[in-house]
């Protein structure tokens, strides 16, 4: 799988439990108590100890099943002897270091695979995705270029109308008409409508698209002859009363 691919910012803090494992071996380092601040060593010493032992036994704890029947969860078998206490063996340390550093990697890994695909780092050079400075396909490290996608859903209240004319004809012979109109049913299309209307008079034709504003789905689409579109209309203008035709949306 792609996004358990190792790097080094994934490696290094995967390997934080490995840290108070670490820290034990300190407490083997002897300090002669002629050395200026013996004393104070010495404590700091004993602190980092018992703190590092400390966190190792809350991450150990959970795994106590599967340490004690290997040995590894006993008394006076371990690194630092502690007669009041459970021990961890050196084995058992390590082992649930490597436990919690395969889980955090595995964490890692899933969180940097949820990161929003929209959001990706190209090579420069040959624009081929890279997850780090170094390019595998041009083997060398690079530039990034960014790719980014924005989707946004934009609800537009602007139109647009245009009117074709020949010189000796009164009426327009070509008449278009796109964008925002409100509706005249408020309680149906609040954000109004979205209307695409095309009208040629040489052609005798009429097509009409209305979308409703928000939700953009098509509830009234009219492709016919103008005259028998007109006819209608004039029909529905005496029954609502309405003012033109432009003014015409469906209210069923």
């Amino acid at each position: 799988m792609k996004f358990l691919k190792p790097t080094r910012k994934k490696v290094i803090i995967s390997l934080a439990p490995f840290v108070p494992v670490l820290l034990m071996p300190s407490f083997l380092v002897e300090i002669p108590f002629s050395f200026p601040l013996a004393g104070a060593l010495m404590s700091m010493q004993l602190f980092v100890m018992i703190f590092a032992y400390g966190i190792i036994l809350l991450m150990a704890f959970p795994l106590k099943p599967i340490l004690a029947p290997l040995g590894m969860w006993e008394y006076h078998s371990s690194l630092f002897i502690m007669a009041s206490g459970p021990e961890v063996s050196v084995f058992g340390m390590i082992l649930t270091a490597s436990f919690y550093s395969v889980i955090l990697y595995l964490l890692i890994s899933y969180l940097s695979k949820k990161k929003s695909k929209s959001h990706r780092t190209y090579c420069i050079e040959c624009e081929k995705e890279k997850t780090k400075k170094y390019c595998d396909e041009c083997q060398k490290e690079t530039g990034n270029l960014f790719k980014i996608t924005l989707t946004e859903q934009v609800k537009t209240k602007e139109s647009l109308g245009i009117e074709q004319r020949r010189f000796g004809i009164k009426k327009y012979i070509k008449k278009i008409f796109q964008g925002y109109q409100a509706s005249v049913n408020k309680e149906r299309h609040p954000d109004g409508v979205d209307r695409l209307m095309n009208i040629n008079r040489e052609k005798d034709w009429y097509d009409e698209v209305v979308k409703d504003n928000r939700t953009g789905k098509v509830f009234r689409e009219v492709h016919e002859p103008l005259s028998k579109h007109v006819a209608n209309a004039q029909k529905n203008k005496k029954m609502t009363g309405y003012k033109n035709i432009s003014e015409l949306t469906d209210k069923t």
